[in-house]
């Protein structure tokens, strides 16, 4: 009776990872949408570390599982990335705070539909020791590059 036991409960463990194993390859391959795929072109900060998730999503075929075509459209800041979606170059963008936040005091509408990511304290200044650039104090006199009304400027 044992030994029957004993049987049965490798052969349902056999059946339990073959079907595991097919549920991942069905998960990972994706579901095919019965509808075309709808296209989408989302403007995004390619430089900026909250948008990876748009990068991971799109190069996991995410938004194909959920019928996107997507497209992903790199700007070098969150501003040139909003500045696309009313021009009629893009469908959506992905932006930091202080993009839309400059966006709405200048009157231009604005619509916030989902958020990705938060951070704290997300920016940073890299500087040259060599250049006798080692305490913030160092920089008085010098000229930084900024992209303005962005969140780089907002954080300096």
């Amino acid at each position: 009776m044992y030994a029957r036991s004993k049987i049965a409960i490798e052969v349902l463990s056999v059946l339990a990872f073959a079907g595991a194993l097919a549920a991942a390859a069905h998960y990972r391959n994706g579901i095919k949408p019965a509808a075309p795929l709808v296209p989408l072109i989302i403007a995004t900060n390619a430089t900026y570390i909250g948008t990876s998730l748009v990068f991971i999503a799109a190069a996991n075929d995410f938004f194909k599982a959920e019928g996107l075509e997507v497209t992903l459209q790199p700007h070098a800041s969150g501003q040139a990335a909003l500045n696309a979606a009313p021009a009629g170059q893009a469908d959506l963008a992905t932006v930091a705070e202080v993009p839309v936040i400059f966006a709405a005091a200048s009157g231009r509408p604005v619509m916030i539909i989902a958020s990705i990511a938060s951070q704290i304290r997300d920016q940073g200044i890299v500087a040259r020791r060599d250049r006798g650039i080692a305490h913030a104090s160092d920089f008085k006199g010098k000229r930084i590059g900024v992209t303005l009304g962005t969140s780089a400027l907002h954080s300096a």
